[in-house]
């Protein structure tokens, strides 16, 4: 991972994940030019003035689906002008002749939206890649900084994915900034000329920082919450908890303040992890060598959170599922990685996920999937509906044939809301199950076998 003829003696590898399946200010474009069987194409006919033959098209103003190149994921795309096939095309090739080409298609580029970054810290330097997700070849990682203080002790993303925060053993937070406007190797290689990255120390202190948490209440748009919580490891001393609400400006340098008000037999144990509420950042949960800890108040005052099963256990792991009721039936929940006790898990701050709640909230179409699958005669499909509507479902081919069309149905909102089909007469192979609410619409693959 950390380079071609490269190797590292690190003991251990802090790394961080970032996702956003929305990210507006990617530049990453996949480009796309339509087979003669694709499903989007209609059969038209023209001779063009300059001599070219067309045989299909796809209309302006058609929705349409592309796989994305880094990752799984179909891109919504709606062309604004015919996308055409040609069964003849041809151009001036620049000295007097003529470029003929068969059977070949305008080509458009689509903006990747879904964005996903890792960064992995070692003590060569930090090394990031935009294709974790990537199943079509070998993911790419670039080397970011190699300003490494001392050994890499956690790392985490901004909710918008700008900013990468390192901590170190000794002490020192570091911000690394304008990812979203590095997009090249050359942008995003610590020694190249084009190198677009700033770095800066915005924390020192005593002890390592041993976890960062970033706020993601306020989304992972361009709203993103600029508020930062750092657990600090070592004994002695105070100020185990730290928390920034501007870490992500200029003017964030230096502005972590201490949160950690404990009983004084508490101050100087170590703490290794901190969680901040999704939906009430001030809500903060802390890691120690003495257990788990508890405020309500922004670090005002602190309860020990220590319960039922859960004993004065060091617990070096805090996380939370950050992702929305509608993705998942865990969100809010969260987990405690602890020493030699195993792992723990508390619903206290499970996020509601009744239809009543979160109706409102859930995406027109959302989070398809097909069961069992593979199939083998009878399947089912669910989903998430925002509001009550008529679906359309359809089955196509892996190369775009449409298999089998179904009777529209009448869907009441709601989450995990499920379609029963047959597909006992399908020829082995995989198979594309589309759903289309008015104007928007999602899909899922499945495998039949026999």
């Amino acid at each position: 991972m950390i380079g071609p003829g490269e190797e590292s003696s690190d003991f251990t590898t802090d790394m961080a994940l970032h996702e956003n399946p929305n990210n507006e200010n990617s530049e990453i474009f996949v480009e796309y030019s339509p087979a003669l069987d694709s499903q989007w194409l209609e059969p038209y006919e023209e001779v063009t003035p300059e001599g070219d033959s067309i045989i299909a098209r796809i209309p302006a103003g058609t929705p349409i689906q592309i796989e994305a190149d880094n990752n799984d994921y179909l891109l919504p795309y709606t062309p604004e002008q015919d996308v055409n096939f040609y069964s003849y095309f041809q151009r001036p090739d620049g000295s007097g002749g003529i470029d003929e080409y068969h059977d070949v298609a305008d080509t458009v580029f689509v903006q990747e939206k879904p964005q996903f970054l890792l960064a992995a810290g070692y003590t060569q330097g930090i090394f990031v890649s935009r294709q974790p997700l990537k199943t079509n070849g070998v993911a790419q990682y670039y080397q970011v900084t190699d300003e490494n203080s001392s050994e890499v002790t956690s790392m985490e993303w901004s909710p918008d994915g700008d900013h990468l925060y390192i901590g170190y053993s000794n002490g020192q937070l570091v911000r690394l900034s304008n990812f979203n406007s590095a997009w090249t190797e050359d942008e995003l290689t610590f020694d190249e000329d084009d190198y677009a990255l700033e770095r800066r120390v915005i924390h020192s202190g005593s002890g390592a920082v041993m976890d960062i948490e970033v706020d993601y209440s306020q989304g992972r748009g361009a709203d993103a919450s600029e508020r930062v919580a750092i657990a600090i490891g070592g004994y002695q001393g105070s100020g185990k908890i730290r928390v920034s609400d501007q870490a992500a400006s200029v003017e964030g340098i230096g502005t972590f303040e201490d949160v950690w008000n404990v009983p004084s037999e508490f101050l100087g144990l170590p703490a290794y992890s901190v969680v901040m509420d999704i939906n009430d950042p001030e809500l903060l949960i802390a890691g120690t060598e003495y257990g788990i800890w508890y405020s309500g108040d922004n670090g005002a005052t602190w309860s020990e959170a220590n319960n039922g099963e859960m004993v004065r256990v060091p617990v070096f792991d805090l996380r939370q599922q950050k992702r929305s009721p509608w993705n998942v039936a865990n969100g809010g929940v969260v987990y405690a990685g602890t020493h030699g006790r195993g792992i723990y898990k508390t619903n206290y701050l499970l996020t509601p996920t009744s239809v009543e709640d979160i109706t409102d909230e859930v995406p027109v179409l959302n989070e398809l999937k097909v069961f069992p699958n593979p199939v083998t005669s009878r399947a089912s499909v669910s989903f998430d509906l925002g509001n009550t509507a008529d679906i359309e479902m359809y089955v196509y081919s892996i190369d775009g044939r449409l298999i089998e069309a179904f009777q529209e149905q009448r869907v009441g909102a709601g989450v995990n809301r499920q379609i029963d089909f047959d597909a006992s007469n399908y020829a082995r192979g995989q198979y594309i199950l589309q759903l289309r609410v008015g104007d928007d619409w999602n899909s899922a693959k499945f495998v039949v076998t026999r």
